[in-house]
């Protein structure tokens, strides 16, 4: 087993080479305004290294509301992490032939294969038709799946926690010196979807249909990873606040920020967990 998540691995890393080869001499004409396209190119890859370090270090710069946020992040998840075993018994219960081969069909959508070149079939299509933002876009959702996929990898590693498939225990973690392919925490096909879903959402706050889309194909493919029993709700609870966090960040740091639009909250109610929407016009 060890061998083919190796191999994945590799295969992952040469399609992140390929992609940032594509994007790299095209960002140019929408990243940085400089007349040299070694130079744009050079400015956006190192956005990478600047804002990795802005994420790492953001905490020492969070707000009393920051924290507060926080702080509800970690009690709705920890709730959801106590309740991850009887979440995955009642999901075992209800499955049907239905709802697992819908779930297949959703699959793709947060295959980190599938999202990465989306992007760059976005980014090429923006070059065509002449549309900055689309190409900011694009960039800023590589980048934001980039980012979040190294914190949930750095998360996977240290904590080896097992998939519903592979223990009957829900609390089955190996710590950081395991060698064992438990690689459940946190979900990192949810992190990607709403790692990208936050940026396109953030990036057009006036079109609440994008960001209802958007937040719904990322919800989806937590469902997804919940019947298949591939992760607990905990895993994709704390994959979708990455992802949403880290999507959120860039913008701020380089896109059209806004405190319109969507705000997507978790809740806890009598019989279980939901979300709470609002939109600020």
């Amino acid at each position: 087993m060890d061998r083919v998540i190796f191999k994945r691995t590799t295969t992952t890393q040469c399609l992140t080479f390929a992609i940032l080869a594509v994007l790299l001499p095209l960002s140019s004409t929408t990243f940085a305004e400089t007349s040299d396209s070694t130079s744009s190119a050079t400015a956006y890859l190192s956005s990478y290294i600047v804002d990795l370090g802005g994420l790492i270090t953001a905490p020492a710069h969070f707000s009393n509301e920051d924290w507060l946020k926080t702080a509800d992040i970690f009690a709705i998840g920890g709730v959801l992490f106590a309740l991850d075993g009887n979440i995955r018994d009642a999901i075992t219960d209800s499955k049907t032939s239905t709802t697992t081969s819908i779930a297949n069909v959703i699959h793709p959508i947060g295959e980190w294969q599938v999202a990465a070149p989306a992007i760059v079939a976005t980014y090429a299509f923006s070059y065509v038709i002449k549309d900055p933002h689309l190409g900011e876009t694009a960039l800023l959702s590589m980048e934001s799946l980039v980012l979040s996929g190294i914190f949930v990898q750095a998360l996977k590693t240290v904590t080896h926690r097992a998939r519903p498939s592979q223990d009957p225990s829900a609390y089955d973690f190996s710590g950081p010196f395991s060698s064992s392919n438990h690689m459940s925490f946190p979900s990192g096909d949810v992190n990607g979807a709403f790692s990208v879903a936050s940026v396109i959402a953030h990036e057009y706050p006036d079109q609440h249909l994008v960001a209802f889309i958007s937040y719904g194909l990322a919800g989806l493919v937590g469902l997804e990873r919940m019947e298949l029993n591939k992760h607990y709700a905990s895993d994709v609870f704390f994959g979708a606040a990455l992802g949403y966090f880290t999507g959120s960040y860039i913008v701020k740091q380089h896109g059209h920020p806004t405190e319109k639009g969507l705000t997507l909250s978790p809740i806890v109610v009598d019989h279980g967990v939901g979300i709470s929407a609002n939109y600020q016009m």
